[in-house]
C-alpha cells in the first residue's frame, strides 16, 4: 500500500494541476508533497501552462528528464569507450525496468536521478574548476528541489570531493574544491528559503504542522 502512495501520480502534481487549473492551491490543502518536490511541482506547472493539464503533458517532465540522463551517461563515457560498447551499454540503460517505468509516470525520481548523475559528473571530470564545480552544486540543489530526498546525495558529493588528490589539475585544493561545491549548494536553498519566508511567512509552521501531524 505504501509502494502506491510513493508512485501517486496525483499526489507529485495536485499542486501544479491546481495552479494551472485555478490559479491557486487552495483546493489542494495537505502541502506534503509541495514541501518535499517544490521544483518538481514547478516543472509540472511550466508543462501544464505550457501544453494544458492533462495525462500526457504530466508525465513530460519525467520523460524529458529519463532521455537526459542518457545524453548525460553518452557524453560522459563517449571518449573512454569504444562506439560498440558505449552503444551496448546505453541500450542497456535504456531498457532498465525501473528507468523505463519512472520515466513513464509523474513522480519526481528520474528528475532527482537525472540532474544527480549531471552534477556527479561534473565533480569528477578531470580537471573541474571552481565554476564546474560550483555549477555540480548548484545541479545539486536542483535535484533536492525535484525531491528532497536527494538530499543524501550532498555530502556523498562532498566525501567523493575530499578523496580527490591533494591538488586536481589545476591547483585547487580540496578544500578550495569544497568551498567552490558548497557555494553552489547553499546559495539556491538560501535564495529559495528567503523567497518562501517572504512570500509565505507562515509557510515554515504549517510544513512542521504537516510533519507533525
Amino acid at each position: 500500500l505504501w509502494n502506491g502512495y510513493v508512485t501517486d501520480e496525483g499526489r507529485w502534481t495536485a499542486h501544479a494541476r491546481a495552479m494551472a487549473l485555478f490559479g491557486d492551491m487552495d483546493s489542494v490543502g495537505w502541502p506534503l508533497h509541495l514541501a518535499l518536490a517544490p521544483l518538481y511541482q514547478l516543472a509540472s506547472y511550466g508543462f501544464f501552462a505550457a501544453l494544458d493539464v492533462s495525462l500526457w503533458s504530466s508525465r513530460l517532465v519525467s520523460a524529458v528528464c529519463g532521455s537526459a540522463l542518457l545524453l548525460t551517461f553518452w557524453a560522459a563515457f563517449r571518449r573512454l569507450a569504444t562506439p560498440e560498447a558505449l552503444l551496448l551499454a546505453l541500450v542497456m540503460l535504456a531498457f532498465e525496468p525501473d528507468l523505463v517505468v519512472l520515466s513513464r509516470i509523474a513522480v519526481p525520481e528520474m528528475a532527482a536521478m537525472s540532474l544527480s548523475l549531471l552534477a556527479y559528473v561534473l565533480l569528477v571530470a578531470e580537471g573541474a574548476g571552481g565554476a564546474r564545480l560550483a555549477a555540480a552544486g548548484v545541479i545539486t540543489a536542483a535535484a533536492i528541489g525535484m525531491k528532497v530526498t536527494a538530499l543524501l546525495v550532498a555530502p556523498i558529493f562532498a566525501v567523493i570531493l575530499l578523496l580527490r588528490p591533494p591538488a586536481s589539475a589545476d591547483g585547487r585544493s580540496r578544500g578550495a574544491a569544497l568551498a567552490a561545491y558548497a557555494a553552489g549548494l547553499l546559495l539556491p536553498v538560501a535564495l529559495a528559503g528567503l523567497g518562501v519566508l517572504t512570500r509565505w511567512p507562515d509557510a515554515g509552521a504549517g510544513i512542521r504542522r504537516t510533519v507533525d501531524t
